[in-house]
């Protein structure tokens, strides 16, 4: 009987949070806030206030590119806490938005299918800068100093396929490693770090200098109240007691 009950238990602690996170799920969209690409060719050089941004393989004929994107979420913090409660609400899945388009200067290599992988990075002291692929300068990030912010720490949140081809928005669900998500919670400043992860990729799209209505990057966040978690931690201690 005691075996029955818990199953019963453990089942309908399973609907509830179901039901809840349905129910209740929000969905936040930020747009970035800065961003900047560097330029291995360019290494003291920075590139924040240009319309695009890169990444690229070394070993291309116009080198490697990665890029850095800054979100922040205080705004969205304040406005869930008081829809669930101070601190009474978790995100349980972030969706990373480009949106591809074609190289508008000839410092990028153009488009080629490959590899590239998403990181969440520990620092968020980076300075977008102004630069631009015409205009060049030294005021914020570049190659040559963004090692030492990635230093701090990264997470890698996911490798991913890009296909060349007509441009177009594309979505790449990000997997909620321990630091990232315990960031996304603290409701400030989140940033991500853009490479290759093969010797082909090449993708250039749209930076926040455009708008976020004209395809500048976009974290979604799905978030739920935090008694659903209380309810799954509930069902695991269920089945726990059910196996002993």
């Amino acid at each position: 009987m005691r075996s029955v009950t818990r199953s019963f238990m453990v089942g309908l602690a399973v609907v509830l949070i179901s039901q809840s996170s349905l129910k209740a799920a929000e969905v936040v969209d930020l747009f970035a806030v800065d961003d900047a690409f560097v330029s291995e060719l360019s290494p003291a050089s920075n590139f924040g206030g240009g319309g695009g941004l890169s990444v690229a393989a070394s070993g291309l004929p116009k080198g490697n590119f990665q890029s850095v994107i800054r979100f922040d979420l205080s705004a969205a913090a304040i406005s869930l806490d008081e829809a669930f409660g101070a601190g009474q609400w978790s995100v349980i899945a972030a969706i990373l938005e480009l949106n591809s388009n074609a190289p508008g200067h000839p410092m990028f290599n153009p488009q080629s299918s490959g590899q590239f992988s998403v990181s969440w990075m520990q620092d968020d002291s980076w300075i977008e800068g102004i630069g631009r692929p015409q205009s060049p300068t030294p005021d914020g990030v570049t190659y040559d100093s963004l090692p030492g912010f990635l230093s701090a720490g990264t997470e890698l949140l996911g490798t991913f396929a890009y296909a060349s081809g007509p441009n177009s928005p594309a979505t790449y669900s990000l997997s909620p490693e321990a630091g990232f998500a315990s960031d996304l919670a603290a409701g400030g400043l989140v940033s991500l770090w853009l490479a290759a992860a093969d010797s082909s990729v090449s993708y250039t799209f749209v930076a926040s200098e455009q708008g976020g209505d004209n395809g500048a990057p976009k974290l979604s966040l799905v978030v739920v109240p935090e008694p659903a978690v209380g309810l799954l931690v509930c069902a695991a201690a269920l089945m726990l007691r059910r196996r002993r």
